[in-house]
């Protein structure tokens, strides 16, 4: 299949001129779900301490704004896109040099010690977040059909160390993040818009079902195996698993471009039932 027979069927399976207001997700603001959120279940005024919450959605905000300044550059970012079970990409950038997962940290003024897979910010308990990054990086390249790469974004910490290189985690703080604009291309300007006008759409990602997730009878492994076959939702299952069984991912360029467009032509792309 040539690339402009590739790049016409994206077109037509994701116009982004006629896609509803409700499916489109680039409105999306940083911390657009946090936000939500947030006015669901307010800060009591009388709270002592400052509600993480508000620090995690400031870190989103001032990731989120750093970001959408490479728009000028050819890239495209897309926020608070979800994740079947109520997990979120906190970023997706799309752009000359590939795909983006970026999970933002608040760590103003604190110390960060950086241990793969765990994560120690000031003096909080450690968590395993890298763990958590990559599977989110997995499963959004399995949407995709498209290598997605994890980015873990510092928002202010005083100080970084690492006891090892993270495995494949890239770790930046967020004034690090215009970096990403300046590494050499591996997408073309078609293949950015067309994976956008995908990543843009809600309906391309898997619905949370019953509470959804890893682990769910109808996560969003489900979802892809009954929508395209088995071998769908046996690699989704596969992106929730530990990470030392992860699958390979799939490239870039026109063979990731003529996955999508199979995907899509299953789906019934030039005649046959139109995706719900």
């Amino acid at each position: 299949m040539a690339v402009d027979d590739v790049q016409s069927l994206l077109r037509r399976r994701w116009p982004a001129s006629t896609l509803h207001p409700d499916d489109d997700l680039a409105p999306n603001r940083p911390g657009e779900a946090r936000s939500i959120a947030l006015d669901r279940d307010p800060v009591p005024a009388r709270r002592l301490r400052p509600d993480p919450r508000r620090r995690a959605l400031e870190a989103e905000q001032v990731t989120g704004e750093i970001l959408d300044r490479l728009d000028s550059a050819g890239w495209h970012t897309l926020h608070s896109l979800p994740l079947p079970g109520g997990d979120r990409v906190h970023h997706l950038v799309i752009g000359p040099a590939g795909l983006f997962a970026v999970h933002t940290v608040y760590a103003r003024r604190q110390r960060v010690l950086v241990a793969d897979p765990l994560l120690t910010v000031g003096r909080r308990d450690p968590r395993p977040l890298l763990r958590r990054v990559r599977a989110d990086a997995d499963r959004a390249s399995h949407t995709l059909t498209a290598e997605v790469r994890p980015v873990l974004a510092l928002v202010g910490p005083a100080d970084v160390r690492f006891t090892a290189t993270p495995r494949e985690v890239r770790v930046l703080r967020e004034t690090e993040l215009a970096g990403l604009a300046r590494q050499g291309g591996v997408l073309k300007p078609a293949d950015v818009e067309a994976l956008h006008a995908m990543a843009r759409d809600r309906r391309t990602w898997p619905p949370a079902v019953e509470g959804g997730g890893c682990g769910s009878g109808r996560s969003g492994a489900g979802w892809l195996r009954l929508r395209f076959g088995a071998r769908a939702g046996a690699r989704a299952r596969s992106s929730c698993r530990s990470t030392r069984t992860r699958p390979l991912r799939p490239p870039f360029g026109l063979n990731g471009l003529v996955s999508i467009a199979a995907r899509a032509g299953k789906a019934g792309v030039g005649g046959g039932a139109d995706r719900g």
